[in-house]
């Protein structure tokens, strides 16, 4: 119970900061999540980006961080117990000897962590993302704070936020940070 309520308390303080920094935004119907580009709300700098990918998870894609400081991370989806989707680190996926991890297996840079889609009147979607799928407003990745600050070499400094949609359109998938 202590762990549902510490989540209660960060998705009750993440829909604050929306509220307080940012409008809903609604860049195009037609905006599918994989062309999408999400900014958090707390620095303007880290993204979110998604890529499809042809490996056999529950999802055909990819999702990228891209720090302020050039690092990123690579994720893959799966479900959770119950009807939650979550983040699976992996290696670089532009990597030409990359292999996605099987099982309990490969490379984890950063431990699993839950992953929600919210609409831009921040109602949750259940459905994990999918390339064909409109782009939601929002993106909340809970454990990410931590992860950072702790699983990460070197630290990461990052306070909890949101990532709002801030464009659409089609991107280089091969961009692996901002260098």
């Amino acid at each position: 119970m202590r762990g549902f309520a510490s989540l209660l308390i960060c998705v009750a303080f993440a829909f604050a900061s929306v509220a307080a920094a940012s409008k809903a935004v609604d860049i195009t119907p037609n905006c599918k999540i994989v062309d999408a580009r999400y900014v958090a709300v707390v620095d303007g700098k880290t993204e979110i980006r998604f890529v499809r990918h042809g490996y056999h998870w529950i999802s055909d894609l990819s999702m990228q961080l891209l720090l302020a400081n050039g690092r990123s991370y690579w994720f893959l989806f799966d479900w959770g117990s119950g009807s939650e989707t979550n983040l699976i680190s992996t290696g670089d996926q532009t990597a030409k000897d990359f292999k996605p991890p099987d099982g309990d297996g490969g490379v984890r840079p950063l431990p699993g962590m839950q992953f929600y889609a919210l609409t831009k009147d921040l109602e949750v979607l259940s459905q994990g993302p999918q390339s064909a799928n409109r782009a939601p407003a929002y993106l909340f990745v809970p454990g990410l704070t931590d992860a950072l600050r702790y699983a990460a070499e070197p630290r990461i400094v990052l306070p909890l936020t949101m990532f709002r949609l801030s464009s659409c359109g089609v991107w280089n998938p091969e961009r692996t940070s901002r260098k």
